[in-house]
């Protein structure tokens, strides 16, 4: 049966066959919150220069991280949000790159 606080548990979509014998989410080797961010982050910096994004493998990250997220359950998922967002009174004050791509992330 279906929770609402946990991921489905579907054992025949990637990352729930396993790695070392565990689902990906249960692995103490992965770190699905960590990875998603830098995979965002990395995505980010990517669309920054447009024409690099097939050089960059940026479709692949982003295949990656889709699936990274669709296994999450709603504390890792709030926990991403938490550390991505960028609230709306701060988007008018950024004008640096690093801004740019932060709030790209978001």
């Amino acid at each position: 049966m279906f929770q609402k606080d946990y991921a489905p548990n579907i054992p025949l979509l990637p990352f729930f066959i396993g790695h070392e014998g565990n689902a990906v989410n249960f692995s103490s080797r992965i770190q699905n919150v960590d990875i998603t961010m830098k995979l965002a982050n990395r995505i980010a910096s990517d669309l920054q220069n447009a024409s690099s994004i097939p050089e960059q493998n940026t479709l692949s990250r982003f295949i990656i991280m889709t699936r990274l997220i669709r296994i999450m359950d709603d504390k890792e998922l709030d926990e991403v949000a938490d550390k991505l967002y960028v609230p709306l009174h701060l988007n008018n004050n950024m004008q640096s790159t690093s801004a740019n791509i932060r709030l790209a992330t978001w």
